[in-house]
Formats: structure tokens, C-alpha cells, sequence
């Protein structure tokens, strides 16, 4: 069977959810699983997965993703600023779906016959050839001939919930599937391959509830995305913000930003990969203001 091709892979500041929350809100699960996880954006990542939680770990940035039943919105903590923030599950799929720089391969996803193991796991892959379409933040079009196709394998045990596979066909232009995404990466012209998730250890062991609730005595952030910087970001920020209308503040911040991102600096606001456009920060800064006051 085959799947059209919308786009895939959005930048900016919904760069922080890429894969690791693409598994948000419900789940339709026979147990608790813990998935340690890489992807191309936050690096490593813990997911714990029951019936009536999800939580997202990331130990490099301390932040955590926590999504429970019956709602099913968004808390997002940050244990190093212990600054903490809610997202509505409406409002994070409008969010992460009209934000950022996309990329994107023009063609069909194909299922595979032959099923593939993951962990353990017999997992169903999906393979699509073509060249990479680049829409950057800007508007800009790009063709990135050094990707010739994508692989993406999932996990049909465990189901995610259909507006969300909706949402996952929309942003990130996978296949409208409701199995568990494990495995995902470019095929490159030279034979190579560049991961954007990879799943190495998949667990069994039982979470207890009490690991998805709120922690005390956090701030509740004036904006989301300040709970996903990090202590220098937010103190760097903070100073910033407070420096006026100087020309060269948003640039700076910017650079500063981009150059502790997890793929490294940007030359320059128009290269693709860039993790904050200058949007981006111009609402940080301002965010960072309401949050001081």
C-alpha cells in the first residue's frame, strides 16, 4: 500500500518535539514500556509509555514531556530552571503543525513485505525514494540532492491515537499510520545514511503514576518555550531582553542559541537546520520579559 508525501521535519522552536513527542497524546498499549531513544534534534531521550501516561525525558536539556489520561494536554518541566508550562492537546497540534522550517521527499511511502526486528520488537518498514525539498522559515526553496530516499520503521504493538496520526501524516509527512514510530533516517546519495531517530533499548518494567505528575515548586513559565532553555539560555535571554531595542540583540541571541542547538550553529538565518529563526527569538525576548515580571 501507498502513502502520499506532505512534509516532513519542521524546524524552529517545535524542533524541541520532533519524534520524541510526535507519539503524543494516547496510546492504545498492553503494559509500560521504556524506549531509549536518539534522535536528530534533542539527541538522547527516554520515553515512558503506559495506558495512562507518557513521559518524555531528555537528560541533556532536563526537560520532560508529560501527556496523561483523560485530558491528554501537555506539561512540559525543566529540572535544571525549574520552570514548568502547559500546552492544550488542540493548541500543540495547531502549534507544531504551522510552525518552522519543513523538508520534505516528493513521492510515496511503500510497505515492505518482509518484516524487520527492532529491539526485539517485529517491526513493519516503509521506504520512500526521491530527492529532499527544503522550505525554509524565510519561505525559501531549496532541493537537497544528497538525499535520495527515507526509511521509516514502526512498532504496529504499540497504537497511537488517530487525530494524532492525522497529525504526524500533516507535519511531518509520514505515512497516516497509528504504529509507534522506532526507526527513521535519510538514505544519502553516497550510501550513507542520516539518522533522525533511532530506538537502541526497548524495556518492560512497571511506572508508577505518581512518575507523571507535576513536581512542586516550579514557576509556571509566560511561555512554553522558555521551559526548553537551558540555565545560560534563559540567563543570556534575560540579559538580552533587557538591553532595549539594541540592533544587534536579536542576532546575537540568535547566534548564541543556535550555536548550543543540537546540530550545531547556522552561518546564517536562511541555512537549513537553523534551530531558532529570528521570529523565533524576537518572541523569546519578549516571553522572557513577561516572565520576570
Amino acid at each position: 500500500m501507498d502513502f502520499p508525501v506532505k512534509r516532513a521535519f519542521r524546524g524552529g522552536l517545535t524542533s524541541v518535539v520532533i519524534f520524541g513527542t510526535t507519539m503524543l497524546p494516547a496510546l492504545s498499549i498492553d503494559g509500560d514500556y521504556v524506549l531509549t531513544q536518539r534522535s536528530k534534534k534533542m539527541g538522547d531521550q527516554y520515553s515512558y509509555l503506559t495506558p495512562a501516561g507518557i513521559r518524555l525525558t531528555n537528560p541533556r536539556s532536563g526537560t520532560s514531556i508529560v501527556s496523561k489520561a483523560p485530558r491528554w494536554d501537555i506539561e512540559l518541566f525543566n529540572d535544571k530552571t525549574h520552570l514548568m508550562g502547559q500546552i492544550t492537546h488542540e493548541k500543540y497540534k495547531h502549534q507544531i503543525a504551522a510552525t518552522g522550517t519543513h523538508e520534505f521527499i516528493s513521492g510515496q511511502w511503500e510497505r515492505q513485505r518482509t518484516p524487520v526486528t527492532v529491539c526485539g520488537l517485529k517491526c513493519t518498514e516503509y521506504r520512500i525514494k526521491g530527492a529532499m525539498q527544503i522550505v525554509l522559515a524565510n519561505g525559501a526553496r531549496d532541493t537537497n540532492t544528497g538525499v535520495v530516499g527515507g526509511v521509516y520503521i514502526v512498532y504496529d504493538g504499540i497504537k497511537l491515537d488517530p487525530g494524532l496520526t492525522e497529525l504526524m501524516t500533516v507535519a511531518y509527512g509520514l505515512p497516516n499510520l497509528s504504529s509507534l514510530p522506532l526507526i527513521m533516517y535519510w538514505e544519502m546519495s553516497d550510501g550513507s545514511h542520516s539518522s533522525r531517530l533511532e530506538t537502541y533499548r526497548v524495556d518492560r518494567t512497571k511506572i508508577p503514576l505518581a512518575f507523571f505528575d507535576k513536581p512542586n515548586g516550579y514557576k509556571m513559565a509566560s511561555s512554553s518555550e522558555l521551559v526548553f532553555l537551558s540555565p545560560d539560555q534563559l540567563e543570556m535571554m534575560e540579559m538580552m531582553a533587557h538591553q532595549g531595542e539594541a540592533p544587534n540583540t536579536v542576532v546575537n541571541a540568535q547566534k548564541a542559541l543556535n550555536k548550543n542547538s543540537v546540530e550545531g550553529a547556522a552561518a546564517s538565518p536562511g541555512q537549513a537546520g537553523i534551530m531558532y529563526n529570528q521570529k523565533d527569538i524576537k518572541a523569546i525576548l519578549e516571553k522572557v520579559k513577561q516572565n520576570g515580571k
